[in-house]
């Protein structure tokens, strides 16, 4: 499915978001790259009903969404920090989210690092093994859209291209819109289209060298 902004704005205090325009399709794999302060999380905010825009309207597979609560909108977010149910086990964390499709449990939990994780609670994961898990877990409940806020940024650096090629692989595979930002280059080799994004504003794709 699709998404698309439309002059989406947002202010917080001193600080406005926007106008954004912006549009995926299903299946593109696509980063936001920026600073600290320059937007990126709220625009996932906005797109994921975590905040509501004050003007302009967002449209996922073709449906106005504003005013909409997050449920609604079939998108997974990966948060910069981990958010993981504590009183649970990383496979208790993982059935939960595959209540729909058990079966896929095992190829996600192989190929993101963390199946020797699953008796393991929330409490005693590195920050980057709680990340991989989050991020088992937005797969496992398989949106539409995927939203992820620096994805990659605590995983060890020898983990981090093989994560990124099977959430790239992911998106191409299902049709899933994946998005995701980050401050740093490299995690956006894999991308598709690299937009930027300073003072609020969604800029010009940057170009490859």
């Amino acid at each position: 499915m699709n998404l698309r902004l439309s002059s989406v704005t947002k202010r917080l205090g001193g600080f406005l978001l926007g106008p954004v325009d912006l549009a995926l399709e299903g299946g593109e794999y696509v980063a936001v790259v920026g600073p600290n302060g320059a937007g990126k999380t709220t625009l996932l905010y906005l797109i994921s009903g975590f905040m509501q825009p004050d003007a302009g309207d967002i449209y996922m597979g073709g449906r106005r969404v504003n005013g909409s609560p997050p449920e609604e909108r079939r998108a997974a977010f990966v948060f910069s920090e981990p958010v993981l149910f504590p009183n649970m086990s990383v496979a208790e964390n993982l059935e939960f989210a595959a209540r729909g499709n058990p079966g896929r449990l095992h190829d996600v939990r192989r190929a993101l690092g963390i199946d020797r994780l699953e008796g393991r609670r929330a409490w005693e994961l590195s920050t980057g093994q709680a990340r991989r898990v989050e991020m088992a877990r937005a797969l496992l409940s398989e949106p539409s859209f995927l939203l992820m806020d620096e994805p990659y940024s605590a995983i060890d650096p020898s983990d981090r291209g093989a994560v990124a090629a099977y959430m790239k692989g992911y998106a191409s595979a299902t049709g899933t819109a994946v998005l995701l930002t980050t401050h740093h280059m490299e995690d956006t080799e894999r991308a598709d289209r690299v937009l930027s994004m300073a003072g609020g504003r969604l800029e010009a794709p940057r170009q490859r060298l």
